[in-house]
């Protein structure tokens, strides 16, 4: 059977769900196999002495740094507002923006979970369904390119260095960096992107965007390297940028929840390389994921059910209003 373009468009929209299902299943094996070997023979003793290095005011320290390194992953939606204005109030926008990139990050799942939660948001604050959908899909399209030129500025330096199969996923994750750029030109048969909201940006819009990503992924580094630094000996500030970078990659490629599991795993192996210990990186690691990924969600879901009981007590205030006219 021959197969065209519409028919393997087909083939995934059907059965999307079971394919994706095998995928995480297959790479949660692999995390789980290597997880072991990995930490097989750590010392909770060693995790322990590291652990007691950290004070309470060492500790606030790193809870405002990501605090303020979570902040910018706003900018989206302050740009698309620019370019496309939704008539929302800035402190609107802000929540949008921040509660739907805290979702994002902790569910990850490609990111798509955050740019579904931001299209219902908008919806939610009138927006129409193509304008919703137009922030969404822009938004989500220009959210990875930031982390790839992180990796296109970082990998040149670790060669040699690092596992020839990271390089290469790495390398071949940037790529999309290019592809968001040409999307304005690609057209296979019925495959029409330079039709969809994303072939239709302006390069300046493109280029804002990209911009955004750019610092936001910067602002996440900062923080990743503030931890490691913590618990590490000096790692070339280069190094340690395509550790991280390429670690989110691989995070983002198993569309496992918050890369958890894949994300540690490389950035542990890596780290390795450049003589940090293992339960020094998992220390680490626990520090970053807790103020960058966990307490954010927490934070925004609580705001964002703040809201919604909000909304609907005005709403059912509104009606008995109605009821009494």
């Amino acid at each position: 059977m021959k197969l065209s373009i519409d028919r393997i468009r087909l083939i995934f929209a059907r059965y999307s769900r079971l394919i994706r299902a095998i995928v995480i299943i297959l790479v949660l094996v692999l995390v789980v196999y290597f997880s072991i070997r990995q930490f097989a023979d750590i010392s909770l003793e060693e995790l322990q002495r590291a652990a007691e290095e950290l004070t309470l005011p060492g500790l606030g320290v790193v809870g405002l740094i990501g605090s303020l390194s979570f902040l910018f992953t706003a900018g989206y939606d302050l740009v698309e507002n620019h370019y496309h204005p939704s008539g929302l109030s800035i402190i609107n926008i802000l929540f949008i923006g921040w509660t739907s990139q805290s979702f994002g990050r902790f569910l990850s799942s490609g990111g798509l979970s955050g740019g579904a939660l931001r299209i219902k948001l908008y919806k939610r604050y009138d927006s129409s369904r193509e304008e919703a959908v137009g922030y969404g899909v822009r938004i989500w399209a220009a959210g990875l390119t930031g982390l790839c030129f992180l990796i296109w500025v970082s990998l040149p330096f670790v060669i040699g260095r690092v596992d020839r199969l990271i390089l290469t996923l790495a390398a071949l994750f940037s790529q999309y960096l290019l592809f968001y750029y040409l999307t304005g030109f690609i057209k296979i048969g019925k495959l029409n992107i330079k039709a969809s909201p994303i072939g239709k940006m302006p390069m300046r819009e493109k280029m804002s965007l990209n911009l955004v990503s750019i610092v936001e992924w910067s602002a996440a580094f900062t923080f990743f390297a503030y931890t490691i630094s913590l618990f590490s000996p000096p790692i070339p500030i280069l190094s340690l940028l395509f550790i991280y970078a390429s670690s989110t990659a691989v995070g983002y490629l198993s569309f496992i929840p918050g890369g958890l599991g894949s994300f540690d795993l490389v950035a542990i192996s890596l780290l390795g390389a450049y003589g940090m210990v293992t339960e020094r990186a998992v220390l680490s690691l626990m520090l970053f994921r807790a103020f960058f990924y966990i307490a954010p969600f927490v934070i925004f879901m609580i705001v964002l059910g703040c809201n919604c009981g909000q909304r609907f007590f005005c709403r059912r205030r509104e009606k008995c209003e109605d009821k009494d006219a």
